[in-house]
């Protein structure tokens, strides 16, 4: 009998597919006609330099659904490293990369690897946080009643019902069976594609209510082609595929009241990784989440 969790993300999979749809679909495309108050007297290019761009835009696009095509065929979560070894083959080329990775062996057991996509932190980030709880009922209670009260939350920020009901579902629905399942079960759940998928863009979404609902305070640090947190959480935050920043990290992690503390592994001169801790003060140091942040890439790390 398949198990409560993977029936409902069935339904809710289904429930909720014309809304993927228009969050994946193509923005039109723009119009620069009018561009410095001009009309605009360029013509279409013909002949050999049409087929010249037209040839250079296929292979572009080619090229670029063959890195989509390498990127979707990873499992979105990876199985557990025991040790860094596996890192420290990857980086050893690299000297700005490896001279870090022996203190980073001092402090750390293991690493499992999440999928590039674009929803790295997201993932890495709920996985994590849903693995400590397997075995922490107290926090797993504390947990279950954030997500109930977020529909509520994300009505108040301004979202519709209908557009995010399902992803709060079936959040809450995962963490209400969580203490019948095994970290085999939780494996399973996030290495399959569209169920992975709910439990991320429920994390943008608290990720830019929480914004949204505190924009006085982070209007100041957005992004210098931004004027507001609205727009930011548009264009940056609610899409799936877009790449974290700093923002996204402290929303999450003070809306869900988890510390997440972060590795931030770089080339510099420098022989240590910088750590960073973001989060309420008061959230407890047993549930703290950590991550390795390579250049645009979030794993996931075990003291």
């Amino acid at each position: 009998e398949e198990p409560p969790t993977r029936a409902r993300a069935r339904r809710l999979l289904g429930q909720a597919a014309s809304h993927r749809c228009r969050q994946r679909s193509a923005p039109p495309p723009k119009d620069f006609s009018g561009a410095r108050g001009r009309p605009s007297t360029a013509r279409a290019p013909r002949g050999a330099m049409a087929s010249a761009i037209g040839g250079t835009r296929a292979q572009h696009e080619a090229q670029e659904e063959e890195i989509l095509a390498q990127v979707r065929s990873r499992p979105p979560i990876g199985s557990r490293e025991h040790g860094l070894s596996g890192l420290e083959e990857e980086l050893k080329a690299n000297e700005g990369f490896s001279r870090k990775i022996p203190g980073m062996i001092s402090k750390y057991s293991g690493l499992r690897r999440v999928r590039g996509d674009g929803n790295c932190f997201f993932r890495a980030f709920m996985f994590r946080y849903f693995e400590v709880l397997l075995s922490d009922r107290t926090e797993r209670e504390r947990a279950l009643e954030v997500v109930k009260s977020s529909l509520e939350y994300l009505l108040i920020a301004g979202y519709e019902s209908v557009s995010i009901e399902s992803f709060v579902e079936f959040t809450e629905d995962m963490l209400e069976n969580l203490e019948k399942m095994s970290l085999a079960d939780l494996e399973e759940v996030f290495s399959d594609e569209g169920e992975s998928d709910y439990l991320v863009w429920f994390a943008r979404l608290v990720s830019a209510g929480f914004l949204k609902s505190n924009a006085d305070r982070f209007v100041p640090f957005l992004p210098f082609d931004f004027v507001t947190v609205q727009d930011f959480c548009a264009k940056e935050v609610e899409p799936m595929g877009k790449e974290c920043e700093q923002l996204q990290i402290i929303a999450l992690s003070e809306y869900l009241g988890v510390r997440v503390q972060i590795e931030y592994l770089d080339s510099g001169d420098s022989a240590t990784t910088s750590t960073h801790t973001f989060g309420p003060e008061e959230s407890s140091d047993d549930i703290s989440i950590c991550l390795l942040y390579r250049p645009s890439h979030y794993d996931i790390l075990y003291l």
